[in-house]
């Protein structure tokens, strides 16, 4: 069966299955991930964030209360792997952060925190590395100078480089490792390697560097790099099946991209998370989806996540100095490969 036709009876079987007979109800993932937005503030304007986009509609900034943080652990009554502490903020300008993920390992729930790494507090991050089991990573593109200052807005590439330095010596002290998030630059396919080699020789807790292309927000296709990878025929996007996502002031969300606050589906003071999944909002943005009308949810009306192939490969310090130079070259031949489509 050729790619087309399998992709027509999927759509179908979706169309007449899940959105007409069984009306946009889905049992929630066995042991998934969640997003528990801490803060959408945030200390920079990036170009690859909605933050960053002149006249875009943002929710009402605001940080999350202990009170609220609260409702969100009596109401997570569906399976979760992990706990992602931030959506389009930086979490470290919550206060409470490190107890908020305390408690969410206490409850067998990975921390995951991705922070832009200017100025965090070190007391507050201190204390938050005091948490088992706690993922952390830096969004920090340091290729060049040029990439770096053309994303993290208004950041300035020397100063990243001096506070990750200092965020290295307080991961050293505390025996830990984290990781960097790394939007490649087109330009400097040629020299990552030699650029990879001179992040982990000069950060020493640096365990892996995550390589991505910038993905296009829902409505805002300028934060993405689509040129040349956009799929024909949408995915069946992920949101419908994933744990919705809960805000900063308990609101809960279908999607985990919910900038503008426009697929709401309750709120944790009224209702637990497994009731909210298939409540009758959570199944009409659901059915939308399944049925082909992604243009009925609002946001998802000019969303190009589900036909964006996206670059998403990582880069381990062990595996990495352990690479021969064919395999290196296997490795970055993908991205200059995926680049060459554009």
């Amino acid at each position: 069966m050729n790619a087309k036709l399998k992709h027509h009876f999927q759509c179908q079987k979706r169309r007449l299955i899940d959105a007409w007979l069984l009306r946009g109800y889905r049992r929630p993932a066995a042991r998934g991930d969640i997003v528990i937005e801490t803060t959408n503030a945030c200390t920079l304007r990036c170009t690859c964030c909605p933050n960053g986009i002149s006249g875009t509609p943002i929710r009402p900034r605001g940080v999350m209360s202990r009170a609220t943080f609260d409702a969100v652990l009596a109401a997570l009554d569906l399976p979760v792997r992990s706990a992602f502490l931030h959506m389009c903020g930086e979490p470290t300008l919550c206060a409470d952060l490190p107890a908020f993920a305390r408690r969410l390992a206490d409850k067998g729930i990975q921390p995951v925190l991705f922070s832009n790494g200017l100025h965090i507090d070190m007391a507050l991050l201190e204390d938050l590395l005091a948490t088992p089991r706690l993922k952390m990573a830096f969004s920090m593109d340091l290729l060049d100078k040029p990439h770096y200052e053309r994303i993290r807005v208004p950041a300035r590439y020397e100063e990243a480089e001096a506070e990750l330095a200092r965020l290295d010596a307080a991961f050293a002290r505390a025996g830990k490792y984290f990781g960097l998030n790394v939007i490649v630059n087109p330009d400097a396919v040629a020299r990552l390697e030699a650029d990879a080699d001179r992040l982990f020789a000069t950060y020493p807790r640096l365990n892996n560097i995550s390589l991505g292309s910038a993905f296009p927000w829902p409505g805002l296709p300028q934060t993405g790099d689509v040129a040349g990878h956009l799929a024909a025929h949408a995915a069946y996007w992920h949101c419908a099946m994933k744990t919705p996502s809960v805000l900063w002031n308990g609101d809960v969300s279908f999607c985990n991209l919910d900038y503008q606050g426009a697929t709401i589906i309750g709120n944790v003071r009224e209702a637990t998370l497994r009731q909210l999944y298939n409540n009758a909002c959570a199944r009409r943005f659901r059915r939308n989806l399944l049925a082909g009308h992604p243009e009925r949810n609002g946001l998802c009306r000019e969303c190009l996540v589900p036909r964006t192939r996206m670059l998403n490969l990582n880069l381990y310090r062990n595996k990495f100095s352990r690479m021969e130079p064919m395999e290196r070259a296997r490795f970055f031949g993908q991205i200059a490969d995926y680049y060459a489509l554009s």
